[in-house]
């Protein structure tokens, strides 16, 4: 009497419900806030839940469970931000991620999850209507110094295809930059990109966290970037330890982004 079957009739307004119960959490959320913290509170479908469809390719991220993402929990943070930066452009975020959350202890499972939305304008004439496309790189153990340097040296992806030989530097490798789950080229062209981070390989002496948003702009007339000279965009992010849960990760993070407040108060 009962099938699997896919479909969005019934999914609208299950995905219209949670969002509801967010917007009610997060009152002066944006759009694109709302759908960063809708992407976050998906927990990944496990493989075989349903017969036949692969978890990765028929479900994007998952299915919303905003009650994960209303409250940061004992051993679980959650941060937001929601802003605009100029088409073409590079922001650099720094992460108030605990010294605690990096220890190596046995047992202990860490999970970083970042979620980056935007909502670029549209050409509605023509097919390739997204103009221009976002990214972030998650970095550690670098100085702010050093990660401006390294970006500032980096062409954009439209100029490295306007000039294939255009020279540039090497990125960061993993022990600054470590892996994410999907990788970094995959889904690159959404509006809507969910990563983890592999901690693996985390340190204790790790100081410095950073999320570096990138934008390219597409090869739009004069006219058209004179009329969309910025873009909005939101991030949510989410650590967990799942073996402490008697760590108080959003209370160090809150210490930690007070620490570095009061720093910038007094230079």
């Amino acid at each position: 009497m009962f099938a699997a079957t896919t479909g969005t009739s019934f999914a609208a307004p299950f995905v219209a419900h949670e969002v509801a119960k967010i917007a009610t959490r997060y009152p002066d959320a944006g759009p694109n806030l709302l759908r960063a913290i809708t992407a976050l509170s998906a927990p990944p479908l496990e493989a075989g839940r349903v017969p036949n469809l692969e978890p990765s390719t028929q479900f994007a991220y998952g299915i919303p469970n905003a009650d994960r993402v209303l409250e940061s929990g004992q051993n679980r943070a959650i941060l937001v931000f929601e802003g605009l930066m100029d088409i073409g452009t590079r922001v650099i975020h720094e992460l108030p991620i605990p010294r605690e959350f990096a220890q190596l202890v046995s047992g202990a499972e860490r999970r970083v999850r970042i979620v980056l939305s935007f909502d670029p304008p549209v050409k509605r004439s023509r097919r390739n209507y997204v103009a221009g496309r976002m990214k972030f790189d998650f970095v550690r153990n670098m100085t702010l110094t050093e990660v401006k340097r390294t970006w500032e040296q980096q062409p954009t992806v439209a100029e490295r295809e306007g000039n294939p030989e255009l020279p540039y530097d090497e990125m960061p490798n993993e022990n600054k930059r470590p892996r994410t789950i999907p990788g970094v080229n995959t889904l690159s062209s959404n509006t809507l990109i969910r990563r983890d981070i592999s901690t693996n390989t985390w340190r204790e002496d790790d100081e410095h966290y950073f999320l570096v948003v990138s934008h390219d702009k597409s090869p739009w007339t004069a006219s058209q970037l004179q009329e969309h000279p910025q873009q909005s965009y939101a991030l949510a992010i989410e650590l967990v330890d799942e073996g402490r849960p008697e760590l108080d990760l959003h209370g160090l993070a809150q210490a930690r982004l007070t620490s570095r407040t009061r720093q910038r108060a007094t230079r």
